[in-house]
């Protein structure tokens, strides 16, 4: 993992360099980092070396994806520092709701969430979560989602056939999730596209930013690891806005696969992902900010997942996220001498 993070901070500086010139880059990560810092710290957060590592990563993240972009525009981009600096500051426990996916899962249930069919051991007795009967693996899918208990990021997940189903406390399996025939026709592939879906879970939840992974033929649509095109989603309408990018950077007014063109495509079902918004912020009001990841399929809206707190760029590439009423409530003070 550290060797990774070394590999993408240095790929992305490298980047950048090469558009902007060394000491230009480096001089613009050193203003990006120094501003983070100072918003932490002036708003009464701790700022780890840990927190100080991880705003020059983030610079480097945003370098290696959108390098084109100027320093007024990255620093807009916040880092996932200021939302799990909130999580830290009011000792919310935001890995016990979250970081288990069976327990995840299992909030989601009594919450009445749509989540995919999902499988675990227990016992050594496969079990079909959420059902009263104890079941056995004749009636499950033929191919089903491996997923490991405790991570993120897409780690791990992988395709597997019916007959490959082990014992592992760790693991959970899911169906394979289809999305809705208008997103289908759009990717030209099966596998599943993502909704990303970020909103401040206040008295009601209050929209942040969206954007829309179109799976380019992985199992896993993760960004940064090649498996998707991200676009911005209007949070009002459901309509895609501008164009999409890849995880190196590139732009794409069409899907490569199909040439579909991106803009002004309505997801469908959209009202389906407000209720389940709803449902999200019902069942996790401890949590301040949440980023949901949902399958919209035929027939309706399912969460295939939920973060609390999240370092999405893609959602904030049209003006950034400081502006939001989250940010200005939990860090009023900003920086005014750099």
């Amino acid at each position: 993992m550290l060797f990774k993070k070394l590999h993408f901070f240095l790929l992305g500086l490298h980047r950048r360099s090469k558009l902007k010139g060394v000491l230009i880059t480096f001089v613009e990560m050193l203003k990006y980092v120094r501003y983070y810092n100072q918003i932490l710290l002036i708003n009464g957060y701790k700022l780890s070396v840990r927190r100080r590592i991880s705003h020059f990563l983030f610079y480097s993240r945003i370098s290696y994806l959108y390098p084109n972009l100027d320093i007024e525009e990255m620093r807009k981009i916040v880092p996932r520092s200021l939302t799990h600096s909130v999580y830290e500051k009011f000792k919310i426990k935001r890995s016990e709701l979250t970081f288990d996916k069976l327990k995840m899962y299992q909030k989601m249930i009594e919450s009445n969430i749509s989540i995919p069919k999902t499988y675990y051991f227990d016992k050594n007795t496969l079990v079909l979560l959420g059902d009263s009967i104890k079941n056995n693996s004749n009636g499950v899918e033929p191919e089903l989602i491996l997923k490991p208990r405790f991570s993120n990021g897409g780690e791990g997940i992988r395709l597997i056939k019916k007959e490959e189903i082990k014992d592992d406390y760790n693991s959970i399996f899911q169906e394979v999730m289809l999305n809705h025939q208008d997103v289908l026709n759009v990717q030209g592939n099966n596998f599943c596209s993502t909704l990303r879906y970020v909103f401040y879970n206040s008295s009601m939840p209050s929209p942040i930013g969206a954007s829309f992974q179109f799976n380019t033929g992985k199992i896993i649509d993760h960004m940064m690891q090649g498996g998707s095109l991200s676009i911005l989603v209007n949070v009002e309408t459901g309509r895609l806005f501008g164009k999409a990018f890849s995880y190196k950077g590139e732009t794409f007014e069409k899907h490569p696969l199909t040439g579909v063109e991106f803009a002004n495509f309505q997801l469908p079902n959209w009202n389906l992902v407000n209720d389940e918004i709803k449902k999200i912020a019902k069942a996790y009001p401890s949590l301040p900010i949440i980023a949901a990841d949902l399958c919209i399929s035929e027939y309706g809206c399912v969460v295939l997942e939920i973060n609390a707190g999240c370092g999405t760029i893609a959602g904030q590439l049209d003006r950034g996220w400081l502006h939001h009423t989250f940010f200005s409530e939990y860090y009023p003070k900003r920086p005014t001498n750099l």
